[in-house]
């Protein structure tokens, strides 16, 4: 099977508070299928990571999106940064 996407050799951070562990990281059809020794797999797209770390994305809590959505509707800035899932009008506004 070919992965749609494999990130190699990166440290993987959970998002349980355990320490980070070296692993490959595989996706298809926008799900993580596997992760641990995947370097001999097959992908579409495959990201060198030994010298970075891998995380789930972040969600921002209190952002000043609400607008800037409008202008950026992909937020690449914020995505970039990690944060993939912001929450909006949560100052009593929303431009959207």
């Amino acid at each position: 099977m070919a992965y749609d996407l494999l990130i190699r050799g990166g440290r993987l951070l959970d998002g349980t508070g355990s320490p980070a562990f070296g692993a490959d990281l595989a996706v298809a059809d926008g799900r993580i299928v596997a992760i641990g020794a995947l370097s001999e797999r097959a992908a579409d797209t495959v990201i060198e990571a030994s010298r970075g770390f891998v995380a789930p994305g972040l969600l921002d809590a209190h952002t000043p999106s609400d607008v800037t959505c409008l202008g950026d509707p992909p937020a690449r800035a914020r995505a970039r940064r990690g944060c993939t899932r912001p929450l909006v009008g949560r100052c009593g506004m929303s431009g959207a």
